[in-house]
This record gives structure tokens, C-alpha cells and sequence, in this order.
């Protein structure tokens, strides 16, 4: 079949058959102002419902008419005559729109992360560290608000459960422990169980090194936002009572950002640098002596029940045989002494404490308030 090329505007297409440009023609696709033409000629003639001399069957139907060998663009109708027939959008721009889509959806996603972003690391993870800076102008820190400490308040009942289910499960796998070193007793040295329990067990010890890792840094994050409680709150009565920025700032009462050593913990390995072998000394070892591997590591040791035993039976046997070789009065006079002495240091040293803080808290005072120093003077010496 014959190949032919045909143009809508000023965009070309083809080569296509006989049999497409007939449906084309026919459906109404192809407009007054598009073109067609053939392969062996240069010439575009016109397109639509009125085509003349395309195909060889209508030569004897149509006169044969050339056009232009460039159609032109159609030219801009009035609104009315726009109504009756609709414009068809090309290809292109189809393609302008769907990319234009496609940034916006970009876009919006770039600044969903971004606001998502901010709103946790500002509202949710900041609670205050302490810190020895003052406060360098009024407007430079933000004032603490009832919501703030509303928010580090929520934020520290949250940790305080968190500590609490790090203990309780610190607990269980202790209690585990302490069954499979039992188990292992029981069933002996010679049993084929006995090193699959002591693999289970070393298990055990690098997660119980790992909570008690976890429940340090708790404890670290909990006093300090304790401690910021206390500071905002202590702050907030001043003020109450009269009390000016500028004095609240002369005595550096000042609130910080959050200490995120719990955002810095990663999930490394804990290693405890001990094998099976370790273990199985461990629980056979009839003295607590022969546990060198296992008392260099920094994880929990669980003495057995019965260890514990000998070792306080030990030292009582110790002791009473010490008294023992003394006589009755010797020891007396001894105890008697040694509570003397001790209490005498115990006073001497409350004294003294009591005097320097009492000083302290007078410099402390009147260097913050110098306007009432005459006045405070005044009442100290009468």
C-alpha cells in the first residue's frame, strides 16, 4: 500500500498507509487546515472532509487542486465562531503539563519533609542541659512559658517509663540467667547441653551489658531535665514575686537545650570479649576464685546461692575469731575511742559547712541585689 505523511499545524507524522489516512479522513480527525501528502511528491495538499485527489479510487469524484506547499496556522476566530468547533491540544503540550505536575508534586514533598523535620526537633526532642553560661542579653533567650514546661515535664514522665521497662526487662534476663546456670549444674559437664547453654548465656550477658548501657544514659537525660524543671520553675516564682528580668539575669538562672544523648545512641555490638569456655568455668568452678576470664569483664556476675553462702559464713567465722583474741576490755575501750573521735569530725565538719554556705549565700545575695545590701547589713548586725 501506498505511504503517505500528513501535518496537523505545523507538526508532521507518518509515514503512514492508504488505510490510515482513509479512517483519518473519514472520522474527522484530519482538519480543513491540516495536510497530507505522498512520498514521490513535495507537495502538501489539503486534508478533511473535502479532500481531493488523495487516493487513486476518488480521482474520478474530485478535480484535482494544489495548495500551498506550507498550510498556514490558523488564523484567531471570534468567540463566536470558536464555540461551534473545539481546538484539539498537541502532544507537546500534553508533555508541558506532565512535567509541570511532576515538579509540583516534587516540591511539595521536599516541604512536607522539611516541616515534618521541624516540628520534631524543636517540639518533641528538646529539653534543657545544664550549662555554666549566663545570659548574655534579654533578648537573645527565650523566655521559658508554662507550655515549655508542660512539654519537658510530658517529655520526662515518657523516659521515666522507658527506664522503668529497661530495668523490669534487665531483671528477666538476670532471672534467665540465673536458670541456666542451674540447669547447666544439674545436668553436668559431660551433658551435650551444657555448651548450648553457656552460648545462650554469654548471649544474655552482651544484652544485659547493652541495657545497662541504655539505662545509664536514661538516667543521665532524666536528672538533667529534672534539673530544668526545678530552673524554669524557680524562675517563674521569682518573677511572681516582682522580680525584673535583669536580676534574673545578674544570677545566670538560665534554661538550655536539650542534651540528645539519647538521639547519639547507635546500635553497635557489645562485645564482652569471653567464649563458651569462659562459662563453663564459670558455673563448674566450685570457688569464685577460678572465674579469671569472667571477673575482668564489666558485665553482671550472678553468684550461685550456695557461693553466697560460704562466702558470708567465711567472714563471720573471721570475725568472731578476731574477737576472740582480744580481751574483753581491750575492745571496749577501742569502740569507745573510735566513737568519740568520729564524732567529734562529723561536728567539727557541720560547723563548718554550715558557715561556708551561710556565706555563700550572703555574697550570692547581695551581689545580685546590691540596692539592699545596706539594708541586709543593717539586719546582720543587730
Amino acid at each position: 500500500m501506498a505511504q503517505w505523511f500528513y501535518r496537523k499545524g505545523r507538526t508532521e507524522y507518518g509515514p503512514v498507509n492508504t488505510k490510515i489516512i482513509r479512517g483519518l479522513v473519514r472520522s474527522g480527525r484530519l482538519l480543513t487546515n491540516d495536510a497530507v501528502r505522498r512520498p514521490d511528491s513535495s507537495t502538501w495538499r489539503p486534508a478533511g472532509r473535502a479532500l481531493k485527489n488523495v487516493f487513486d479510487e476518488l480521482f474520478s469524484e474530485f478535480e484535482v487542486g494544489d495548495t500551498t506547499d506550507i498550510p498556514k496556522e490558523p488564523k484567531s476566530q471570534s468567540k463566536t465562531s470558536q464555540s461551534g468547533s473545539q481546538k484539539q491540544p498537541s502532544n507537546s503540550d500534553g508533555l508541558v503539563g506532565c512535567s509541570l505536575f511532576f515538579v509540583a508534586i516534587v516540591v511539595f514533598g521536599w516541604l512536607s519533609w522539611n516541616a515534618w523535620n521541624y516540628y520534631f526537633s524543636n517540639d518533641v526532642t528538646k529539653i534543657a542541659n545544664h550549662s555554666t553560661t549566663p545570659y548574655v542579653a534579654q533578648d537573645s533567650v527565650s523566655e521559658p512559658k508554662g507550655d515549655k514546661a508542660d512539654s519537658f515535664r510530658s517529655q520526662l514522665r515518657t523516659w521515666i517509663q522507658e527506664r522503668q521497662q529497661l530495668s523490669n526487662a534487665s531483671t528477666k534476663l538476670t532471672e534467665g540467667r540465673l536458670e541456666l546456670a542451674q540447669t547447666m549444674r544439674r545436668i553436668g559437664k559431660d551433658s551435650p547441653n551444657t555448651r548450648v547453654y553457656a552460648e545462650e548465656i554469654l548471649e544474655l550477658d552482651a544484652l544485659i551489658k547493652m541495657l545497662e548501657t541504655k539505662f545509664n544514659t536514661y538516667e543521665a537525660a532524666i536528672a538533667k531535665a529534672e534539673s530544668t524543671l526545678r530552673r524554669i520553675e524557680r524562675r517563674k516564682m521569682l518573677k511572681d514575686i516582682g522580680v525584673s528580668d535583669n536580676e534574673l539575669n545578674e544570677l545566670a538562672e538560665t534554661v538550655y537545650e536539650l542534651d540528645d544523648s539519647l538521639k547519639k545512641m547507635t546500635g553497635k555490638n557489645v562485645s564482652l570479649d569471653l567464649d563458651v569456655d569462659d562459662i563453663m568455668k564459670e558455673v563448674f568452678s566450685d570457688s569464685t576464685k577460678e572465674r579469671g576470664p569472667l571477673s575482668k569483664s564489666k558485665s553482671k556476675q550472678i553468684p550461685l546461692k550456695s557461693e553466697r553462702t560460704k562466702s558470708t559464713e567465711n567472714q563471720r567465722a573471721k570475725n568472731n575469731a578476731m574477737r576472740k583474741q582480744l580481751p574483753r576490755e581491750q575492745t571496749t575501750e577501742r569502740k569507745q575511742v573510735k566513737k568519740k573521735t568520729v564524732g567529734k569530725k562529723q561536728e567539727q565538719e557541720t560547723i563548718s559547712e554550715r558557715e561556708r554556705r551561710r556565706k555563700m549565700t550572703v555574697k550570692r545575695f547581695t551581689d545580685a541585689f546590691p540596692q539592699k545590701r545596706d539594708l541586709f547589713n543593717r539586719n546582720q548586725h543587730k
